[in-house]
């Protein structure tokens, strides 16, 4: 009834979802309501799971003064494995404009480090104050 419209990338950031001709076709608005449901729970999870993910890494971010590196980060978060870190906190964290890179023209620096933006201070203070 409902398909994705990037089907070999299911987690892609551009993943939309559409009704098939048999979803279309369907007389049962029941049926297509089901399907519509079972994938808003599952897009609903994993942005819960990405907002979650950005919260820990702004927490561990601004418990040290100054700006902090990718194995400093990973380390207080408890993450061994650096790619996992990367793809599931780090890059999130980056595109939503949470964090910056302190050296920006050189993201592959070593002497590159990370810092709250303005806007993470506002939603880390903001999650504070919520919980």
């Amino acid at each position: 009834l409902i398909e994705m419209t990037v089907p070999d990338k299911p987690r892609s950031q551009n993943q939309r979802y559409r009704l098939t001709s048999e979803g279309r076709d369907s007389a049962d608005g029941h049926s297509v309501h089901d399907a519509t449901t079972e994938v808003t729970t599952e897009v609903t999870t994993e942005v819960t799971m990405e907002v979650t993910k950005a919260a820990r890494l702004l927490q561990a971010i601004t418990s040290k003064v100054g700006a902090m590196t990718k194995q400093e980060l990973r380390s207080l978060l408890g993450l061994k494995n650096d790619e996992y870190f990367r793809k599931a906190y780090l890059l999130p964290a980056l595109r939503a404009g949470l964090i910056e890179m302190t050296v920006p023209d050189k993201p592959r620096s070593q002497n590159q480090r990370y810092r709250p933006t303005p806007e993470g201070r506002d939603v880390l203070r903001r999650t504070s104050e919520s919980q």
